[in-house]
């Protein structure tokens, strides 16, 4: 039996050393990198390898480890890109692709909003209301992401954008002036909102859309 482990684990940025943790009853002959140049392995000690992607490793690389009875142990690594690159492109991708910056009568905006794409555009509603409004229904991840990444790597055009976010839609369009959470700024009710053009296709008695009293509930959170 072979067992190899990775520490932080098995998907590593271009420009982080990983740890590989080898256990078997037969000591390592080889290391075969396929493809070529993708990893530096280093041997630290009988069990202990260091593995490094190189500038040139990108997606999917097959590390052979070769034992001296014959047998051979594939490992799979996925490089990605310099972890200080994949932050940046983080900030990047929330305030230009997922941003919302429009007249939007449901408070939405200035906000970080879903993206579809398949066609590239904000997702602005959907017969899943928790798909296309802000709030509880839809999660915070994007928004603590892009907050994060101001600690680590900050961008002043970023944080002005966030700042513009939590003053003018979190409080007031989310969280309300008695500090509870709506389930969704975004609702489905055409009576209520007769200027604004709710898609043809959203089937509020076939779908879960939520009308405004349904939608701005605060017992969820």
């Amino acid at each position: 039996m072979r067992v190899a482990t990775g520490v932080p684990g098995f998907i590593i940025p271009r420009d982080s050393p990983a740890e590989l943790f080898t256990q078997a009853t037969s000591s390592i002959m080889t290391m075969a990198v396929h493809h070529d140049d993708a990893l530096n392995t280093k041997n630290a000690h009988s069990s202990k390898d260091f593995v490094t992607p190189t500038s040139e490793a990108c997606g999917r690389v097959r590390l052979s480890i070769v034992y001296e009875d014959g047998t051979v142990q594939t490992v799979h690594y996925f490089a990605t890109k310099e972890s200080t690159t994949s932050v940046t492109d983080v900030g990047s991708f929330l305030t230009e692709k997922h941003w919302l910056e429009k007249d939007d009568p449901f408070g939405e905006s200035p906000s970080i909003m879903g993206n579809d794409y398949e066609v590239g555009v904000i997702l602005e509603q959907d017969g899943r209301v928790k798909s296309a409004g802000l709030s509880d229904e839809r999660g915070s991840s994007a928004y603590v992401a892009l907050s994060m990444k101001q600690i680590f790597h900050p961008n002043s055009d970023e944080i002005l954008k966030l700042d513009r976010f939590v003053t003018n839609v979190l409080w007031g369009s989310v969280q309300l002036g008695d500090y509870g959470v709506i389930r969704s700024a975004f609702f489905y009710e055409p009576a209520l909102m007769q200027r604004y053009v709710y898609n043809s296709r959203i089937n509020c008695c076939q779908n879960p859309a939520l009308n405004r009293s349904k939608a701005f509930e605060t017992n969820r959170a």
